[in-house]
């Protein structure tokens, strides 16, 4: 049962996490923060409420550009280079690669993937994120920027529509 919190994510060995818990902790109390954890718990379920107060805390957070969260020489071709089979399929590789590692995207709901990949691709990729594969929370990338007039989803969204037909 001590491990029963493991996500599929997360390859790490008990003595690890173990060993991890412990570092959290002392880190956690030399801020003030202390916490009266059940040593014969869930070791993996304590790591992922730890690491939550870390993440909450600002201790130990460090920013990674998305684009290392795919690997070495992943190519993001041209919209226009991609059929839209390879298209569909590229989006749905990526778009898993960014949820494993905590990142998600809000954008409006019937947005064509020729949208939804530019905006990745040209937003997302090269942004820097402090979130992990084993985050409490996700990094979400939102498309909304709030000036309907000129916003690459207008055409599919319904408060831009609302919006618009009311000026």
């Amino acid at each position: 049962m001590a491990n029963s919190g493991k996500s599929k994510n997360d390859h790490r060995s008990l003595d690890d996490v173990k060993r991890e818990n412990s570092m959290m902790n002392k880190k956690l109390r030399e801020k003030g923060i202390f916490f009266d954890l059940d040593e014969n718990g869930d070791h993996f379920e304590h790591n992922k409420f730890l690491r939550h107060i870390m993440e909450c805390e600002g201790i130990d957070v460090t920013a990674r550009k998305v684009k290392s969260f795919f690997p070495s020489g992943y190519k993001f071709p041209k919209v226009e280079k991609m059929s839209p089979e390879e298209l569909e399929r590229k989006l749905e590789e990526i778009l898993t690669i960014l949820e494993d590692n905590r990142v998600d995207i809000s954008l409006a709901e019937d947005l064509p993937d020729n949208l939804i990949y530019n905006f990745i691709v040209e937003n997302v990729i090269p942004a820097e994120v402090t979130v992990s594969p084993l985050s409490a929370g996700f990094e979400v990338f939102d498309g909304c920027s709030g000036d309907c007039e000129e916003c690459f989803q207008k055409d599919y969204c319904e408060t831009a529509k609302e919006e618009l037909a009311e000026t």
